[in-house]
């Protein structure tokens, strides 16, 4: 499933409904929950891809202690073992877990699809898989409506905080797209590419057009995917600043 998931555990969660909770994105719990795997207590292995699920979450050792004893676990438990993302009230539990889903609900969804699509990789395979999706899918989420409208309000927000001058305001611009929208990674790949940038806008006049031939710009470096998605990173907020200039 694409969108995020939530478990609202607000009784005992055991057996089938145990895994069906550990199936979900988060897990909201009551303080009166409970949650045990059941299944010996009645002579079953268990199913529903518990087994999978459980050992993901508290490691193989402790998933076979839980299999193997059939244990009630309470909300502090659940909580200490991470199986938990919120304990809260009872009487809170509804509200709190509706508004939580209600935020995501309001965010960017489609980014949301692409990250759980970047975990499972990062569940499953190498990291050298997890960087190239994490590259792939911050291109095409980078075309989105979602992205387009927050960059142009940061580029809108730099603009006015940034100083008194284009030159202020770009250099302003550089350190928050290092500071705010870069991994560490796809940081230390721009930061080899700012000094020539700095060169271009130290000979001509910032402007609406040397915005669009920054944007244009392709290091020479950029040649595997993570360096490629880390430029188009930064590229993406200069184009923006463009668009907020020429109005």
């Amino acid at each position: 499933m694409g969108k995020p998931t939530i478990a609202m555990v607000n009784g005992v969660a055991a057996g089938a409904g145990l895994s069906i909770a550990l199936a979900a994105d988060m897990r909201f719990v009551g303080k009166s929950a409970r949650m045990t795997t059941a299944f010996a207590k009645v002579g079953f292995s268990g199913d529903f891809g518990s087994h999978y699920f459980l050992h993901k979450l508290v490691g193989t050792s402790k998933a076979r202690e839980l299999y193997f004893t059939a244990e009630i676990l309470n909300a502090e438990q659940i909580e200490k073992l991470g199986l938990a993302n919120r304990v809260v009230d009872d009487a809170n539990l509804e509200s709190e877990t509706m508004t939580f889903a209600k935020k995501l609900a309001s965010g960017p969804r489609v980014a949301w699809w692409h990250v759980k699509k970047n975990m499972k990789v990062a569940e499953e395979g190498t990291l050298s898989e997890a960087l190239d999706s994490e590259a792939a899918r911050m291109i095409r989420t980078g075309e989105t409506e979602d992205h387009k409208e927050a960059a142009r309000a940061f580029a809108a927000r730099v603009l006015k905080e940034g100083g008194p001058d284009d030159a202020t305001r770009l250099n302003y611009a550089w350190r928050l797209a290092l500071a705010r929208h870069l991994n560490p990674l796809e940081r230390a790949v721009l930061e080899k590419t700012l000094a020539q940038q700095r060169e271009l806008f130290a000979a001509e006049k910032p402007s609406a057009d040397l915005l669009l031939k920054v944007g244009d710009y392709k290091h020479p470096e950029a040649a595997n995917p993570v360096e490629l998605a880390a430029w188009t990173a930064l590229a993406n907020v200069l184009l923006n600043l463009n668009e907020t200039i020429s109005q």
